[in-house]
C-alpha cells in the first residue's frame, strides 16, 4: 500500500511538472505580432515602392490615390496596443493552431483573454514549408459615444494590406474598405 501511495504521488508530481513545462514551451512560441508589423513598416522604408490606396465606401468605389509611407504608419498605429507587445502578448491571448491542407497554411489564432481589450482576435497564416508568414489578420473593437467601431486589418507579407472599418449606430451602418498596395 505504501508503494502504491508513493507511486501515485510521484506520478502526480510528474504530471503537474510536465503540464507546467508544456505551457511554458507553448508561451515561448507565441508570435511577436507587433514586432512583425514594425518589421514590415521598416522594410517599406528600405524599398522604393509607391503605395496605392484604393477606397470603397459601402461597396462603392470612391477614390484611388498614391499615399506617403507616413500615412500607412498612421493607419497601422491604432493596432500597436500594449497588449501586442511581446512582454504582455503571452498573458493577454490564448493560442490555437491548425494545419489547413486545402490552402497549405498553418493558422495560428490568438483570442484575447480579456474581452475588454481593443484587439480581440489575431490570425497568423504561415507557409508550413518555408515557415514564412503569408498574412496576418487582426480585429479591433472600439466604442465612441453612440458609435461602435469595428476595424479589421489584413496584412499581406511584403505586398499590401487592407483596412475594413465598420461604423455602427442605431440608425445606420457604414463600411469603409481601404486597400493599400505596394508590391502586387
Amino acid at each position: 500500500m505504501q508503494k502504491l501511495f508513493s507511486a501515485i504521488i510521484l506520478l502526480s508530481v510528474i504530471a503537474v511538472s510536465s503540464c507546467k513545462n508544456n505551457s511554458a514551451k507553448e508561451k515561448a512560441n507565441f508570435m511577436d505580432v507587433a514586432g512583425y508589423l514594425k518589421g514590415q513598416l521598416a522594410y517599406l522604408d528600405t524599398v522604393p515602392l509607391a503605395l496605392l490606396k484604393t477606397t470603397l465606401k459601402d461597396t462603392v468605389y470612391t477614390d484611388s490615390v498614391f499615399i506617403q509611407k507616413e500615412q500607412l504608419r498612421s493607419s497601422v498605429a491604432s493596432y500597436f496596443q500594449p497588449q501586442l507587445e511581446k512582454e504582455s502578448f503571452e498573458n493577454s491571448f490564448d493560442e490555437t493552431s491548425f494545419l489547413d491542407a486545402s490552402i497549405n497554411t498553418i493558422t495560428l489564432t490568438y483570442q484575447a483573454i480579456d474581452k475588454n481589450l481593443p484587439i480581440q482576435r489575431i490570425d497568423v497564416y504561415v507557409n508550413p514549408e518555408t515557415e514564412q508568414i503569408k498574412r496576418i489578420y487582426l480585429v479591433r473593437q472600439e466604442q465612441k459615444k453612440d458609435t461602435s467601431i469595428s476595424q479589421q486589418l489584413l496584412w499581406r507579407h511584403n505586398t499590401g494590406c487592407t483596412f475594413i472599418t465598420t461604423y455602427q449606430t442605431e440608425q445606420q451602418e457604414i463600411i469603409t474598405n481601404e486597400k493599400i498596395s505596394w508590391n502586387e
